[in-house]
């Protein structure tokens, strides 16, 4: 009786299939003989090492932050209120950080009220204090409050 071929069964092909993938790919580059899956480990490494300088450089380059604070006190409530609903209607990149708060003071004379601002660069904040919306509020703010404020430059990223 002769022999029946019997077809692989499922064992037999994983196994094939396995032996297959689990050799190495060779490529041939200048004669030598090199693993296809260190290059493409070698390419990873070098995407994520070139991409984290990339964003490094860009941090860097970044303008630091700033910041606006403002003290002031209170003389004329009726123009202090004037001001403040003026000021709500200029669109600018500031976000208020303090408003209308009060100190505590470590040293010396706390300031009645203070207000702290944070804008994406000096140049900001310098326009916004000089832009035609807030100058022409300035008039009602110096007569309604006594008002000190300076722009600090923040620390960068």
């Amino acid at each position: 009786m002769p022999a029946v071929k019997r077809s692989p069964g499922r064992a037999d092909l994983k196994n094939n299939v396995r032996r297959i993938y689990s050799r190495p790919s060779k490529v041939f580059d200048n004669g030598m003989c090199v693993n296809l899956k260190a290059k493409l480990l070698l390419a990873v490494i070098g995407g994520v090492v070139i991409g984290g300088f990339g964003v490094g450089l860009a941090w860097a380059t970044a303008k630091p932050p700033a910041y606006m604070v403002v003290e002031y006190e209170i003389t004329d409530d009726a123009g202090s209120e004037e001001f403040i609903k003026g000021d709500a209607k200029i669109s600018s990149p500031r976000i208020f950080l303090a408003r209308h708060a009060k100190g505590v003071s470590l040293s010396g004379e706390p300031p009645k009220w203070i207000g702290i601002l944070q804008f994406p660069s000096v140049q900001d904040a310098l326009a916004f204090d000089s832009s035609p919306e807030f100058t022409a509020l300035k008039p009602i703010r110096d007569k309604s409050t006594k008002w000190r404020s300076f722009v600090v430059k923040g620390l960068g990223n």
